[in-house]
Formats: structure tokens, C-alpha cells, sequence
């Protein structure tokens, strides 16, 4: 996953590229894969973990996730669609999220036991990520211009 956040930075920040969007699968289906994937062993505890999850990708994708070479992009696409941030980026922006999510715990009024069952799933996310890298990521950005940020 780290050599996806450098591609993922490089591409973008270097040589001008972008994620078209929509991304399929987008961050409401990945989680809810992932949800799927672990409703055997959990108690109800991740369906909470994933339902925050979404919720904080929404609020933090702009002001947070985003390079600034992303913000035309993000304001072209969603003031066409009117969706949720969740519904249209995919698993290249929530792995942003989530490394940048253990930066941001502190400053929460989470207990200490609940940051630390928090960080247990969102390790389990992140082995999940890596496991189904190939089905999740692009293998290569698109060169876009402004007037082109869908695909």
C-alpha cells in the first residue's frame, strides 16, 4: 500500500494526472465489501467502524484528502452530480483517509479504549486493501484536463 500512496502522489503531484471519476468500486462499496468480509467473526462493532468511516470521508475528502490539483475535479464532477463523496472517489482516496485518520484520533472525544478498538479495524481494513489491491486500485491515472474529469 505504500507504493500505491507514492504512485498515487507521484502521478498526481508530478505529471498531472487524475483518478477519473466515477471510481468503481467506490468507498461505499469497498466498505461494504469489507463489512461483508468480516460479518462472520464480528459482533456489530464494524458495521458502526464502517458507517463513521463513510461519514468522515464524506466531511474530510475536500477540505483533508484532496491534492490541490484535485479541486477542479471535485468541484466539476460533484456540482454535475450531486452525490456523496463516498459514491463517486474509490479506494485510492480512502487510503488516504486512513493514513491520515491516526493524525486525527487525538483530536477526537474518543476514549482511549475506543481509539484502540478503532485502530484494530482499521488495521483489519487496511490488510483488506492489500489483499485485493489488484480489484481495488487503478493500475494508472488518466492525464485529464479540466473540462474532461470523468471517464
Amino acid at each position: 500500500l505504500k507504493k500505491q500512496l507514492l504512485y498515487d502522489s507521484q502521478a498526481i503531484n508530478k505529471e498531472g494526472k487524475l483518478v477519473p471519476l466515477p471510481r468503481s468500486p467506490c468507498v461505499s462499496a469497498v466498505l461494504a465489501m469489507f463489512l461483508e468480509s468480516k460479518a462472520r467473526h464480528d459482533t456489530g462493532e464494524i458495521a458502526e467502524v464502517v458507517s463513521g468511516l463513510e461519514t468522515y470521508f464524506n466531511q474530510s475528502l475536500k477540505p483533508v484528502l484532496l491534492y490541490k490539483s484535485e479541486q477542479d475535479q471535485y468541484e466539476a464532477f460533484l456540482s454535475q452530480k450531486q452525490s456523496e463523496p463516498s459514491k463517486v472517489y474509490g479506494a485510492e482516496h480512502l487510503l488516504r483517509l486512513l493514513v491520515k485518520l491516526p493524525d486525527l484520533l487525538p483530536y477526537t472525544l474518543m476514549e482511549d479504549t475506543a481509539i484502540d478498538s478503532l485502530q484494530k479495524h482499521l488495521t483489519d481494513l487496511l490488510k483488506y486493501l492489500n489483499k485485493n489491491h489488484n480489484s481495488l486500485f487503478l493500475k494508472m491515472y488518466k492525464k485529464l484536463d479540466g473540462a474532461n474529469v470523468s471517464s
